[in-house]
């Protein structure tokens, strides 16, 4: 029979029970009350004389014994597991917002509850909340400023990745047997294409001329009470001319850069790969100017010790004019990154090399959210086509004909349509040259309407009876 027990330190009470194969098993019943530890502990018993008798399989019992459990249980275990593979602590809390969020809008009370129906309606009805500032602090009087708090439909991104959280978590529930499919491929995925709530722009050149004299002014100023100098300016200068990501600038470190050969290594990305890049020659120049200038200059070091944050950047922006453009396309720290693709696409990159550069997966990435030509720029390139010239060959010199007595040759000799006509009653076919053409002496002639019609009428009476013309050698 079924026992409950604690142990010490344990806050969860264990059940001891016989399995299907007579072995005594001890298992975490998942839940710190004793009624409820009592019922999983019945469950798991009757589950196992079950497959004893026959009666069910093991896969049927595992699964009724994961349905005891409560499913936040279970979320843990596969938290757990996402930790155990290296993600990050970011990642594996948005997927807990994410499951959380789905358990608690569609009621489920246990891992067979899950079906598509219910992921799908929840998915429709998703919500984000925004903030928007209605009124900035004033420091000096010490108003805190109204910030309103917005509740509106969540974006088709948004959704998506709510649906890969859930996806990836009722995935890892049927590789271990807890459930027996996964319903998240019967909910569909959404055309992120038509409706996008933020899209980037490439940022011209004069903006990142303006951008960077801003962003040295403000490093000049840290610099001359004491500070690391180049901080910002680099930062800018990495994600424009190296594509890096915010997370690839705040893992950079100078054992990772190689200013002899030019090239950066990026470890532990959003690929979770190794990957190395060239450096624009712009760019060596920034850092062999930091380097001397580190309170810390150690190899091991990191190259920038402290991020640049949202709200500096934003200032940066503004104070270089940067905004969004009449189409409402904003512009950002990632939009470096589609500033370098464009840039790469104008300059007759080729879309693979674009691709390895972007340190994409696959090159419609590339090519659909981060290479944004102009039709200025397709219409050079048309423009720049050479010129395709028709090729007119010499034309044959006609001989005369001699209507015209331009010339003393006779005319060339022209075959004749031969026209086979009945010979009378006796039914022989005789060749008519036609003569209403050509006359005897070459010459053109105009033939009468009659005499086509009656050549064209002797001709289709002979195909139709099946005559064929005489031959002369016989008729002798």
């Amino acid at each position: 029979m079924a026992t409950v027990y604690k142990r010490k330190g344990r806050r969860n009470w264990l059940i001891g029970y016989t399995d299907e194969r007579g072995k005594p098993r001890e298992r975490s019943s998942g839940t710190t009350e004793r009624k409820a530890a009592e019922l999983i502990a019945r469950k798991l018993e009757a589950d196992a004389v079950l497959i004893r008798k026959g009666f069910a399989t093991h896969a049927q019992a595992e699964r009724r014994a994961a349905d005891a459990i409560p499913p936040d249980r279970h979320l843990a275990e596969y938290l757990d597991w996402c930790k155990a593979k290296g993600q990050s602590d970011l990642h594996r809390a948005n997927k807990r917002s994410a499951i959380e969020r789905y358990l608690d809008s569609a009621g489920i009370a246990k891992l067979s509850a899950i079906d598509a129906t219910s992921i799908g309606a929840h998915l429709r009805d998703l919500t984000v909340k925004r903030t928007r500032r209605t009124r900035k602090a004033n420091q000096r009087t010490g108003d805190p400023g109204e910030v309103k708090i917005l509740t509106e439909p969540a974006s088709t991104r948004t959704r998506n990745a709510h649906r890969a959280a859930i996806g990836g978590f009722l995935n890892w529930c049927r590789r271990t047997g807890r459930i027996e499919a996964n319903p998240i491929a019967m909910v569909p995925i959404g055309d992120e294409r038509r409706d996008r709530k933020l899209v980037r722009r490439a940022l011209t050149e004069d903006e990142l001329s303006r951008l960077l004299s801003v962003a040295r002014d403000a490093d000049a100023k840290v610099g001359g009470k004491g500070g690391v100098r180049g901080r910002r300016e680099l930062w800018y200068l990495l994600a424009a001319l190296s594509g890096l990501r915010r997370g690839d600038l705040l893992r950079l470190r100078w054992s990772d850069v190689d200013l002899a050969e030019g090239i950066a290594v990026i470890r532990d990305g959003k690929a979770k790969r190794e990957d190395a890049i060239p450096l624009h020659p712009q760019v060596i120049e920034a850092l062999r100017e930091r380097w001397p200038k580190l309170v810390v200059g150690t190899p091991t070091g990191k190259v920038f010790p402290e991020q640049v944050a949202h709200a500096t950047r934003r200032r940066d922006f503004a104070a270089a004019g940067i905004k969004p453009d009449a189409e409402g396309r904003v512009a950002d720290l990632h939009a470096l990154r589609s500033t370098l693709a464009t840039s790469l696409a104008k300059s007759g990159t080729p879309l693979q090399v674009t691709q390895r550069i972007m340190r994409h997966s696959s090159y419609r990435t590339t090519e659909r959210h981060y290479v944004a030509l102009k039709l200025t720029d397709t219409r050079g390139a048309v423009e720049g086509l050479p010129r395709i010239e028709p090729n007119r060959p010499k034309r044959e010199e006609t001989r005369a004909t001699g209507t015209d007595g331009a010339s003393d040759h006779p005319p060339t000799a022209v075959k004749t349509p031969v026209i086979l006509a009945r010979n009378g009653a006796s039914g022989r076919v005789s060749s008519r040259s036609a003569q209403s053409v050509f006359g005897d002496d070459g010459s053109a002639q105009t033939p009468t309407g009659a005499r086509v019609r009656v050549a064209m009428r002797d001709a289709a009476e002979v195909e139709r009876k099946g005559l064929e013309p005489s031959t002369p050698s016989l008729q002798s």
